[in-house]
């Protein structure tokens, strides 16, 4: 394939030797992500929450995730050869113009769908909050963007490029790092609730067809921190409770509201980024970032 046709989930393809560090790349990115987990979540969340400060798990669930992102830079990098910038898009950088017009698109929807689950939750009034809870919301708000980033750089950035490395048709490539994926992000939020799996699937899958769309991450990326921050704000701040961060909470036929959601903001961005005309495949710059050794150019 000419370096100008690639597109976004492909970038790896040509590189010697790819399957095998698509491979690599991917238990190593796994593996770092567990650790996180891992040695936050046995060790410094609760270390925290005895300490008096029990409303920070939310945030500090968000930063455990936060703290994967610049290690999904570095796993390109080391096995790939390619420089941390063309993970954002094929254009070797994040497109503030693709993320402005995706927030048109998806903040609203996803403001009307969390202003649909509080009515169904019985509409109640915000919570007596205290310092230590406010200050808590307020690190979860800031820190949502973050952490959505992370986890749409990590399962639509790194993984999706690596399981494309391992099947040859560009269709075929994508449809299998787009099933993977998916799968991958359901399973990681930890959740055996059908319903709510089937909005993690669903919402996986919108996230993918948007980065193949536009040929990034931007719009990914915005439309689950949109998605975050809807749920911190109705489930923490309205609801009163930490639902959001549980994975042991009941899902329910609400969830297709969501999944719902997830189509419309899809066909939302996708015509808007094909009437901006947006980059969907590297250019001359981008096929030069790899050689034949995959090594940077």
């Amino acid at each position: 394939m000419a370096p100008e046709a690639r597109e976004y989930h492909e970038f790896f393809r040509g590189i010697r030797r790819s399957g095998l560090r698509g491979a690599v790349a991917a238990v190593a990115i796994l593996a770092i992500y567990v650790g996180l987990a891992a040695a936050m979540g046995g060790w410094v969340v609760p270390a925290i929450v005895a300490a008096g400060f029990p409303d920070a798990r939310l945030p500090l669930s968000f930063l455990t995730i936060a703290a994967v992102l610049p290690f999904v830079f570095l796993v390109q990098r080391v096995c790939f050869g390619v420089p941390g910038r063309w993970l954002h898009s094929v254009a070797g950088r994040f497109r503030w113009a693709v993320a402005g017009r995706a927030a048109l698109v998806v903040v609203p929807a996803f403001a009307l769908l969390g202003a649909a689950d509080w009515v169904l939750d019985g509409a109640p009034a915000p919570p007596a909050t205290s310092l230590a809870m406010g200050t808590a919301i307020l690190l979860a708000l800031l820190l949502a963007p973050l952490q959505s980033m992370a986890e749409e750089y990590l399962f639509r950035g790194l993984l999706t490029r690596s399981v494309a490395t391992w099947f040859g048709p560009s269709i075929v490539s994508l449809a299998m790092s787009l099933l993977v994926t998916a799968v991958l992000f359901a399973a990681f939020h930890g959740t055996a609730d059908p319903w709510r799996l089937a909005f993690y699937l669903a919402f996986g899958v919108a996230a993918s067809l948007i980065t193949w769309r536009t040929g990034g991450l931007e719009s990914a990326s915005v439309m689950h921190a949109a998605n975050n921050l809807a749920a911190i704000v109705v489930t923490v701040w309205l609801a009163g409770d930490h639902r959001v961060a549980d994975p042991d909470a009941a899902g329910s036929p609400r969830q297709l509201l969501g999944i719902a959601v997830c189509v419309i903001v899809t066909a939302g961005i996708w015509i808007v980024s094909s009437r901006a005309g947006d980059q969907r495949r590297a250019d001359g710059a981008g096929g030069s970032a790899i050689s034949s050794g995959g090594r940077a150019r």
